[in-house]
This record gives structure tokens, C-alpha cells and sequence, in this order.
């Protein structure tokens, strides 16, 4: 191991250790078994990086708690001792690029690249196939999407209580939605819940962004089928796509359609990182009279 990065594991495992100890009088029995939960609630949520509103990530159906470098809490002589670890970028912190984690009681451990070149004892933690998909409820279009999409596909009949739970989206391999059918979505970033996505079809939706697209990392096949967006930028954000279609039809009008164009243009312009896109496309169809 690296003597710098192990230098600065050891500082930065210290420090928590003696925070915890500090606050010790603060822990609850819910908190037993779980520091790095209660320690990221001592520092006002800013400990840990974020997916969605959870404060945790979830890579390969695990659970992981990865540090947020840029915590205000974190004394500067720890910060930099931290080598690396910087990364604010979501598409990489969730793919476990660059960053480190801290197991629940609280050891450290720095990820390079996922788990090729891991320093220290990585642990990661089971699912709660209950918990409930926050980033799914907190849209009704798309909860009602999932939802019906689960019961007709898959016989799975949400509780109305407890709605969509990370149970139920890992189940889901290949979507589409179809805003016909399910109508007020206009912004998709509860999708970032559905890890094990594959394929995924957008049809007759009109979206602020394709925010969400880049909460999928097994993402590998997107057809936009009379859906538009004003920012495609997310795409560059798709490290596994493979696939890219986009369908532009008469009812379209052709300002818009090559606006659609442009925008992709402009998303895709830094989209160096998408190194597995090798099939794509853009059609029209025209109506003569």
C-alpha cells in the first residue's frame, strides 16, 4: 500500500474514532452497530456523499459509505492528508472511482477504480429489500409508471403505504415509459433507484433533463422515442451505453426536431468518457398529404 494513502487513512480513521467518542453521550440504541450513520447525523449530513436523498450508495446491489471530501467538519490537516478521494462527480463516486469509504464502525478504505485496487479492508452491507425507493415516490408520474409497470410485467402489486421499495426496482431489467399512458413526467432523476436497468425506452415524454440516466450503471441501451429534453448532458454521464436512438416524428415540428439535434450536439460535445457508444441514430418520419 501507498505510505501516503495509508498515512492518510490512519489520520482520517483516527479522527473519526475520537468524534465518535466525543459524542458518545448523543448515540442511541439505533445507532449501535451503525457509527457511521450517527456521526454523518452529528455533522449535519455532510459526512458522506449522497445518492438522491439516501446517504449511501448502492453499487453491484451493496451498500456502500463514501466520504465527502469537501465536509466543512473535516479538519484541513486531515483533508490533506487524504490522497485523492476527490471526485464530486456522481457518475464516478457511485462506480466507486476515486473515493473513500468508511465501514460502519467506522475503518476506512480507499477505492481507485470500483474494486480494482482497493486500500484497506473494504466492507460493504445487504439492501434492505423494504426500504422504500425515495427517488421513485418522490415523483408521482413515475411512481405511478414503475408501479403499473411492475404489476403488469412482473404481477408485483405495490403497497400503497409504503409505495415503490429498492425491492421492487431491482427487479427491473428493461423499461419503457410512455407518457401517453402515464402523463405529468417531466422530470426522470427518480430513476437514479433503478441500479439494475439495462434498456431502458422513453416514448411521447417532453423533460427538463435526463437527469437520473446517470444513476443506472448497467445502463447500456436508451431509445428516445418522440421524447424531448432541453439538456442531454446526462448522456456523457452514461459510461456503459452501448446503444443511443432517437426517434423525431412529423408531429415534431422541424425548428424543434433540429433544435433536439443541437442540444445533442451540445450534450455530447465533453462525452469523452463514453468510449462504449457504438451504435446510434436519429430518425424522421415525414407525412405527405
Amino acid at each position: 500500500m501507498d505510505a501516503r494513502v495509508k498515512n492518510g487513512m490512519a489520520m482520517l480513521e483516527e479522527w473519526l474514532q475520537e468524534e465518535y467518542v466525543e459524542n458518545y453521550d448523543s448515540v442511541t440504541d439505533s445507532d449501535n452497530g451503525n457509527e457511521i450513520e450517527f456521526l454523518n447525523r452529528v455533522f449535519n449530513y455532510e459526512l458522506l456523499l449522497k445518492d438522491g436523498s439516501r446517504d449511501y450508495i448502492i453499487s453491484d446491489g451493496k451498500i456502500y459509505y463514501l466520504l465527502d471530501k469537501s465536509c466543512s467538519y473535516i479538519p484541513k490537516d486531515i483533508k490533506e492528508s487524504l490522497i485523492g478521494g476527490d471526485t464530486t462527480e456522481y457518475s464516478d463516486y457511485t462506480r466507486l472511482i476515486d473515493v473513500y469509504g468508511i465501514t460502519r464502525d467506522l475503518k476506512v478504505y480507499y477505492c481507485n477504480n470500483g474494486l480494482e485496487g482497493v486500500y484497506g479492508n473494504l466492507e460493504n452491507y445487504d439492501i434492505d429489500p423494504n426500504a422504500p425507493a425515495t427517488g421513485v415516490n418522490g415523483n408521482t408520474g413515475l411512481k405511478d409508471a414503475i408501479s403499473g409497470v411492475l404489476k403488469e410485467k412482473y404481477d408485483v402489486t405495490v403497497d400503497g403505504e409504503t409505495g415503490v421499495t429498492l425491492g421492487n426496482v431491482a427487479i427491473l431489467k428493461d423499461l419503457e415509459i410512455d407518457g401517453e399512458k402515464y402523463q405529468g413526467i417531466t422530470d426522470i432523476t427518480g430513476l437514479g433507484d433503478l441500479k439494475n436497468l439495462k434498456t431502458l425506452t422513453l416514448t411521447n415524454l417532453s423533460l427538463e433533463s435526463l437527469k437520473g440516466l446517470d444513476g443506472m450503471p448497467n445502463l447500456y441501451y436508451l431509445y428516445l422515442k418522440n421524447t424531448t429534453t432541453k439538456d442531454y448532458k446526462t448522456l456523457s454521464s452514461c459510461l456503459n451505453l452501448q446503444y443511443l436512438y432517437l426517434y423525431l416524428p412529423s408531429t415534431i415540428l422541424e425548428d424543434e426536431a433540429n433544435k433536439q439535434v443541437e442540444l445533442l450536439g451540445e450534450g455530447l460535445k465533453d462525452a469523452e468518457k463514453l468510449n462504449k457508444l457504438n451504435y446510434f441514430g436519429i430518425s424522421r418520419r415525414y407525412c405527405y398529404v
